[in-house]
């Protein structure tokens, strides 16, 4: 129902009866009301955007954070794909799946490194195990060589004997490449 007060405004009431035998009136201006939802939405508003800053601030220092660790692990693994695999990734920055993530890295370059040292081991072995067959055969082609009298003999045994350098020198030089790779680079220097 509406009322007009001392000052000819219009007040809107709002009319609550507890029941239909009791005469019992609860009469709230509407304006009462409505100035209470407004703070009410207002008090919820402001929470809200306390509560948004307060999460994007949050937010900026844990990403801030977690990429700094990243980045450390980052820097680690562009070392490794320099070339260097006897480098480890740091397995201690503070972040436990972090730390499981650098931990798994490092077995997995453990075996890689164990993987190509295995490789350069039977290939320098290969190189060993050849070369001494090969020598003893251009031996044999050279001996061969001086007792053929007939000259188209002696030339394709000539060939022979070129085929077998050419494959003693690129066997050397597989020998010189596993020593230069396994650090052994002083063994063909000689004192001047």
């Amino acid at each position: 129902y509406t009322v007009m007060d001392s000052d000819e405004k219009v007040i809107y009431y709002y009319t609550y009866k507890k029941s239909l035998s009791n005469e019992f009136f609860l009469s709230i201006p509407v304006t009462d009301i409505v100035d209470d939802y407004r703070n009410k939405f207002v008090g919820l508003f402001q929470s809200i955007v306390l509560f948004l800053i307060f999460g994007v601030i949050s937010g900026f220092f844990i990403s801030y954070d977690f990429m700094r660790r990243l980045h450390v692990i980052n820097q680690s693994i562009q070392l490794i794909m320099m070339g260097d695999l006897s480098k480890r990734v740091k397995s201690n920055i503070g972040d436990r799946e972090l730390e499981i993530l650098a931990e798994n890295a490092n077995l997995m370059l453990d075996t890689i490194q164990d993987l190509i040292t295995g490789i350069r081991q039977v290939s320098n072995n290969i190189a060993h195990d050849l070369r001494t067959p090969l020598t003893r055969m251009r031996n044999q082609l050279v001996e061969l060589s001086a007792i053929q009298e007939n000259e188209k003999n002696k030339e394709s045994v000539t060939k022979l004997i070129s085929e077998a350098d050419n494959l003693l020198s690129t066997f050397n030089a597989l020998l010189r490449i596993a020593n230069i790779e396994a650090n052994n680079t002083q063994a063909n220097f000689k004192k001047i």
